[in-house]
């Protein structure tokens, strides 16, 4: 659990899909949030039983099931219960915060193009299901 400021920027909001009411409630404001911490794949197993409670999961030679890698997520809840999403970067602002993203050498990579991740997607509260499409 932590808190975080949200931008007084209505425009900013609207960038990551929430909706008029929820801007509206979190405008300017300080929020709770609850911050996943990142979790590298295969490191979790998962109980077959419980699939239900893992969105996606890792299948290894023997059959058993294993957390797929995450990054590190940041989720509140509006005032009727409702779970929405802000992007990692926001946390670079808040002290004692996960890091968001690795910061890396710019002579290591090379890329033309950065496509958003699922998880980008999933940042600004675009469905799982459209996310995992447009990925």
């Amino acid at each position: 659990m932590g808190e975080l400021s949200f931008p007084d920027a209505p425009d900013l909001l609207c960038q990551i899909n929430l909706p008029a009411d929820v801007i509206a409630l979190v405008l300017g404001e300080t929020v709770s949030v609850t911050i996943f911490p990142a979790e590298p794949g295969m490191t979790r197993q998962i109980d077959p039983e419980h699939t239900q409670d893992e969105p996606e999961y890792l299948m290894d030679r023997d059959g058993l099931l294993w957390n797929e890698p995450r990054p590190v997520r940041v989720q509140f809840a509006d005032d009727q219960g409702r779970l929405w999403r802000c992007p990692r970067y926001w946390l670079d602002a808040m002290p004692g915060a996960p890091v968001a993203a690795q910061t890396l050498d710019e002579g290591t990579i090379r890329e033309q193009i950065n496509l958003p991740t699922e998880w980008d997607r999933g940042d600004i509260n675009i469905t799982s299901l459209a996310a995992h499409r447009g990925a």
